[in-house]
């Protein structure tokens, strides 16, 4: 695959992100097509570019010796297993759910931390007290990853830079539109939108940025087998 093709991956896959969202207000009475409901054709959608990503980052991981690049394998590791379980949770709502998931596990001590961010004022969705730390830390991890990985080229970085970001404004958007007197208000379908299209072309930029790489590592391996 030429580096010129992947823009046009990126375009088609905006474009159904577009179509998706288009469709959820074309036909809003269809629980099919909407947007704010679960196991319906966005969710399928989004959970298996997620899954897709994961996997991309499988064939980097056996590209890299190959290619004889030692230093990368730690953060498409990384990078395999955040999204696997991204596409995994999308699919089967697990964060909806882990509040009870985690009470079940620790008993009293995931009661005591939900009240500290509550008494500290916090009324949103109780998902993200359990995420926002794991998001934080792939930030972190990302960043510092990115400034060693002198291989990846600039449209690379900022295929990842743009995805990236826009995944994190997701749990912005996700917080405002889930709290006590926002919720279900006037706001509440604009909010849902802006937020389940920011999680869509996210995902798609960071679908791009693995399969660009992914392109990068098999161009490489055909330039050495015709200079052998």
């Amino acid at each position: 695959m030429k580096k010129k093709h992947i823009k046009y991956i990126l375009l088609t896959l905006v474009v159904i992100d577009l179509l998706l969202l288009a469709l959820s207000f074309l036909f809003p009475t269809m629980s099919f097509f909407n947007i704010d409901m679960e196991s319906n054709l966005p969710t399928i959608y989004q959970g298996l570019k997620l899954i897709l990503i994961g996997s991309s980052s499988l064939l980097i991981l056996l590209l890299l010796p190959i290619a004889s690049i030692k230093l990368e394998r730690f953060f498409w590791l990384f990078w395999f297993f955040m999204f696997f379980f991204l596409g995994v949770d999308e699919l089967t709502q697990l964060h909806e759910n882990i509040q009870t998931y985690v009470r079940e596990l620790t008993g009293q001590g995931s009661i005591i931390y939900e009240e500290v961010f509550t008494d500290l004022g916090y009324s949103s969705t109780p998902w993200l007290l359990y995420y926002m730390f794991f998001f934080i830390l792939s930030t972190f991890f990302i960043v510092f990853a990115v400034r060693k990985l002198e291989d990846l080229d600039k449209s690379s970085k900022l295929f990842l830079a743009i995805g990236w970001v826009l995944f994190l404004s997701v749990l912005l958007v996700e917080y405002i539109n889930t709290k006590e007197g926002i919720m279900f208000g006037p706001s509440y379908l604009i909010l849902v939108s802006i937020e389940e299209l920011l999680e869509m072309v996210g995902a798609s930029f960071l679908f791009v940025f693995t399969v660009s790489r992914v392109t990068d590592l098999l161009n490489s391996l055909k330039s050495k087998l015709l200079d052998s």
